[in-house]
């Protein structure tokens, strides 16, 4: 596990409530990916979860404008990290 991160990410009643059952699913999944990865792609989430990757690129893009995660570049070299605390 990565120093530092918090195996537990839950989120909050009031972000629960804005996304589906298989939303709630690729986090938990995109969580787990974070343990042993620094970021993720659209291209590695959809082979974690077996999802399309429009379906997953829709999903990050979801958690990047509810501020749980954030991108770094731009279309097919798109990273997915962490957010920051700085």
């Amino acid at each position: 596990m990565r120093k530092g991160f918090a195996s537990d990410f839950e989120m909050s009643d009031k972000m629960s409530d804005k996304v589906s059952d298989k939303e709630k699913m690729f986090y938990r999944l995109l969580f787990q990916a974070f343990e042993t990865a620094d970021f993720v792609t659209t291209k590695t989430m959809s082979e974690i979860t077996g999802m399309a990757e429009s379906t997953t690129r829709r999903y990050l893009t979801k958690f990047c404008n509810m501020g749980l995660i954030q991108s770094d570049g731009k279309n097919r070299g798109t990273k997915y990290l962490l957010k920051s605390d700085g």
